[in-house]
């Protein structure tokens, strides 16, 4: 039986599906996130053709943006993304306001003064896969033990879970939908699960 959980405005924080890596930077091929409290959270950073390293100017707080720089990391979706106030006369990338690129590289642009650096604040144990926005899509959770993806049956998450989901990432009310088109679940359903 296909079991798919659809559900728009959602991603949370569940009890003991947080990372227990104490690394404090995150980085993939492009980006990276740094001092930051969690391996997940930090100011945004992308590398140079040179190979050196570089923040983003954070004067446009995209969301979903936030997400695609999650994603890429391993960090599930956006829980937050502010700008972090400081003004330096510095290298640094800006956020090309109209981007709607496939590649992510190509939605920044080299800039000479950085105003603010963009501070982004994933979570690393939930994500929304296949959806049309960054609050809807089929939910996935990770666990400590294995730190792969599961997908969340439906029949395992009423109302107040949900609830707990739209609040921890800021997208207002729950609302569940059942075989809506966020695709079959690739990844290991969970049975169970508890949130705080």
């Amino acid at each position: 039986m296909d079991h798919r959980l659809m559900i728009i405005c959602m991603s949370f924080w569940m009890q003991g599906l947080l990372s227990e890596n104490n690394s404090t930077s995150t980085e993939s091929v492009h980006f990276r996130l740094v001092r930051g409290a969690s391996r997940c959270h930090g100011d945004l950073e992308m590398k140079q053709q040179d190979g050196n390293w570089k923040p983003v100017e954070g004067s446009y707080g995209y969301r979903k943006l936030g997400n695609r720089v999650c994603a890429e990391l391993d960090c599930g979706s956006a829980v937050s993304v502010r700008d972090r106030d400081g003004f330096s006369r510095i290298d640094s990338w800006k956020i090309r306001p109209d981007c709607d690129e496939s590649a992510l590289r190509d939605c920044f642009k080299s800039h000479t003064i950085l105003y603010s650096s963009l501070e982004l604040n994933c979570s690393d144990s939930v994500r929304l896969v296949h959806g049309s926005s960054v609050c809807s899509g089929r939910l996935e959770v990770r666990s400590n033990q294995s730190r792969s993806w599961s997908s969340v049956c439906d029949r395992h998450l009423d109302l107040h879970g949900a609830q707990v989901v739209c609040r921890e990432l800021g997208c207002g009310a729950p609302g569940l939908l059942q075989g809506a088109p966020y695709g079959a679940a690739e990844a290991p359903v969970v049975q169970t699960f508890q949130c705080e």
